[in-house]
C-alpha cells in the first residue's frame, strides 16, 4: 500500500504542473477536521487511508491511460492548447448543464459523479491529442454516402443462399435497365421507415465494404449502383448518392466525426502496445 501511495503521489505532483492550479485544490493538512459527529472529530488524516483503498487503483489507471496518450503523442510530435483543452472542457460542461435544472451546481454535480474538472481536464487532453493524432490522416474522399437494397435470405443453406443470390442479380439488371430503385425497395420490403428513406444507410468509410465494392463506388458515378455482394445482411446492392470530396461545412465535420468514432480504438491500441507500462505491486 505504501509503494501504490508513493507512486501514486510522485505521479500527481508531476502532472499538476500540466494542470491549471485551480483545478486541483491544496491537499489538507492532516489534523484539520472534515466533520464531527457527536463532537468527534473526522480528520484528513483519517480520510486518506480509505482513499488509497477505495479509489487508488481508479485513479492510477486514469494517469496511466492520460500518461501513455501524452507519451505517445510526444513521439509523434503531436501537442494541444492549455486554451484549446479548457475551450473543449466547458464546451462538454456546457452540454452537461444544458440538460439540468437552471441554477444546478456543475462542478457538485460532476463531482458527485466522480468526474470534478481535474479528471475531465485530463481525459479531455488525451482526447484532443487521439483527435488531432487521426485527423492527420483524415480524407473526405475515403467516405461515400450510399443507399441500399438488401435482398435477405430465407435460410444458410445452400439452396436459399442461390435463391437470394438470383433474386439479387435480377433486380440488379432491372435496376440497369430502368427500373426505379424505390420499385426495387418494394419488392424486398415493406418497412415502412426502410421505403420512406429509400434504403438510405448515410455516410460510410470505403474500407467497411468489401474490396470489389469499394473498388466499384470509387468508380461509379453518382447514383451508379454496384453488383450484388454477400454481406452479413443478405445480398446487398449499393447506390452511390455523394462523395466526401465534395462534403462542405456541417456535412464535413460529420466525415470528421465518423472518422475519429471509427479510428479511435485501433490508436488506442496501437499506443497500448507501443508505450510500456510498470505497475508496482
Amino acid at each position: 500500500m505504501q509503494l501504490l501511495a508513493s507512486l501514486l503521489a510522485l505521479t500527481v505532483a508531476f502532472l499538476a504542473q500540466d494542470l491549471p492550479k485551480e483545478l486541483l485544490p491544496p491537499k489538507p493538512e492532516p489534523q484539520r477536521v472534515l466533520a464531527k459527529v457527536d463532537g468527534q472529530p473526522i480528520r484528513a488524516s483519517d480520510v486518506e487511508p480509505f482513499l488509497w483503498d477505495w479509489r487508488g487503483a481508479e485513479v492510477l489507471n486514469d494517469l496511466i491511460s492520460y500518461r501513455t496518450v501524452l507519451a505517445y503523442a510526444r513521439k509523434e510530435g503531436v501537442t494541444v492548447t492549455a486554451e484549446e483543452i479548457r475551450e473543449e472542457l466547458n464546451k462538454q460542461l456546457g452540454e452537461v448543464l444544458a440538460n439540468e435544472p437552471k441554477g444546478e451546481d456543475v462542478d457538485a454535480r460532476i463531482r458527485r459523479e466522480g468526474f470534478p474538472r481535474s479528471r475531465l481536464w485530463l481525459r479531455v487532453h488525451s482526447q484532443l491529442l487521439v483527435d488531432r493524432m487521426l485527423l492527420r490522416s483524415f480524407d473526405p474522399a475515403n467516405f461515400v454516402k450510399v443507399s441500399t437494397i438488401v435482398v435477405r435470405k430465407d435460410g444458410d443453406d445452400a439452396d436459399a443462399v442461390a435463391a437470394a443470390a438470383a433474386k439479387a442479380k435480377d433486380l440488379h439488371e432491372r435496376l440497369t435497365k430502368g427500373l426505379a430503385w424505390a420499385d426495387a425497395l418494394k419488392e424486398v420490403t415493406d418497412d415502412a421507415r426502410v421505403l420512406s428513406s429509400q434504403g438510405a444507410i448515410g455516410w460510410k468509410l470505403l474500407s467497411a465494404f468489401s474490396t470489389s465494392t469499394a473498388a466499384e463506388l470509387r468508380a461509379l458515378k453518382l447514383g451508379g449502383i454496384t453488383k450484388p455482394s454477400l454481406t452479413a445482411n443478405g445480398f446487398q446492392i449499393f447506390r452511390l448518392d455523394a462523395v466526401g470530396s465534395e462534403a462542405k461545412g456541417a456535412e464535413l465535420q460529420e466525415l470528421k466525426a465518423l472518422y475519429l468514432f471509427s479510428e479511435r480504438p485501433a490508436l488506442l491500441r496501437r499506443i497500448q502496445e507501443a508505450i510500456p507500462v510498470e505497475v508496482a505491486r
